[in-house]
């Protein structure tokens, strides 16, 4: 993909830390300080060598599905896809790089990573109920949140989840995720997160 070339630049490049991203909780419609995000490239640099060396693995041999790549290439107004993440986080190393292939496959889908932080926490989880990561936002250019939220896995893997009878059965859906059996269910619902936020982003101009 595009940023591999460039991920030794960002190496030596100064972090910037996610501190006071949002402003005060707030119901779904939120506003998000964009300017306190990081670039996917200084996102991938914010674990160990072990981490960037799988993130560059994982984003090299990635195949993205033609429903994923035609959403992107859908939108023609300038939007931002906001991601909550970690880079340690198991489930965020599978959908992240997913995250990014939409930028790559439109410019006007702009990419913004935002770090754990206590602050960070407060707002999703008053968007959402929750505070996983991933938790991934459509915004606008201004920061103002469009559409529903993509929290931690696809709907239908949180169902197998949800009605998992022990805690072997919903590890083992976990672990499923996190093997690659769900791209296509993760793809599937970022694609309508993205297609669901655009409306309604196109209504409010």
């Amino acid at each position: 993909m595009k940023w591999i070339g460039m991920f030794l630049l960002a190496l030596s490049a100064p972090l910037l830390f996610a501190s006071q991203v949002f402003c005060a909780a707030q119901p779904a419609g939120g506003q998000i300080d964009l300017s306190k995000g990081i670039a996917f490239e200084k996102y991938i640099t914010t674990g160990d060598a072990e981490h960037l060396a799988s993130v560059i693995d994982r984003v090299s041999a990635l195949r993205p599905s033609a429903s994923l790549i035609s959403a992107a290439k859908k939108i023609d107004i300038p939007i931002v896809v906001v991601a909550y993440t970690d880079i340690t986080c198991p489930d965020c190393a599978r959908t992240i790089p997913f995250v990014q292939a939409l930028h790559d496959a439109n410019p006007l889908v702009r990419t913004v990573y935002l770090l754990r932080d206590e602050e960070v926490r407060t707002f999703v989880r008053a968007q959402t109920g929750r505070s996983s990561t991933p938790t991934i936002f459509v915004t606008d250019e201004s920061g103002a949140v469009a559409g529903d939220a993509y929290v931690e896995y696809p709907a239908s893997v949180q169902t197998l989840i949800d009605e998992s009878t022990t805690d072997e059965e919903a590890k083992g859906h976990k672990s499923d995720l996190r093997s690659g059996l769900y791209d296509d269910e993760i793809q599937n619902d970022l694609a309508r997160l993205l297609e669901g936020a655009a409306r309604e982003l196109t209504g409010r101009r």
